[in-house]
């Protein structure tokens, strides 16, 4: 073999290798921005009677918990401490800002995990939502763990 194919071999083997190294950089950011939102949801003020469909440790001390009550058709969002108080609780509605009707419908909820962001921690989950299907999406959460919204795939 000359030096001179040996030479474009090597080459091109290495414009391969960083094509893929940056397609693997590119897919984790590409599947976050494609995602609809945010959305805020809406606060919750009642008592929670069923037992959490999905939960998830977000630290020592904290617990997120999905539950799904009679009285609404949305999933609801609680914060709750080792004890079990709850620190707060939303209703994860897909409404977008300005907007009087929700862009669809969550029928199913799983947390599956938490990821440190530049301001705040995202909470990684799979829903089933009518307006996306089976989709993945992420509940963002402030510093001290106070809800700041959520999006979804579609």
């Amino acid at each position: 073999m000359s030096e001179l194919y040996l030479s474009r071999l090597w080459l091109v083997t290495i414009w391969v290798s960083c094509a893929l190294a940056l397609q693997a950089c590119r897919q984790e950011s590409f599947s976050e921005r494609t995602l609809i939102g945010p959305f805020a949801g809406e606060p919750f003020h009642g008592e929670l009677t069923t037992a959490p469909a999905s939960s998830l440790r977000l630290s020592p001390e904290l617990l997120l918990d999905v539950h799904w009550e009679g009285a609404t058709n949305a999933p609801i969002i609680r914060l709750r401490d080792a004890t079990g108080t709850s620190v707060w609780s939303r209703v994860l509605v897909a409404r977008l800002e300005g907007q009087k009707e929700p862009r669809g419908l969550i029928t199913a909820l799983a947390l599956n995990e938490i990821k440190t962001g530049k301001d705040g921690f995202k909470v990684m989950l799979s829903c089933d939502w009518i307006g996306g299907g089976k989709e993945v999406g992420i509940i963002y959460l402030s510093t001290n763990y106070t809800f700041r919204s959520f999006s979804l795939g579609w």
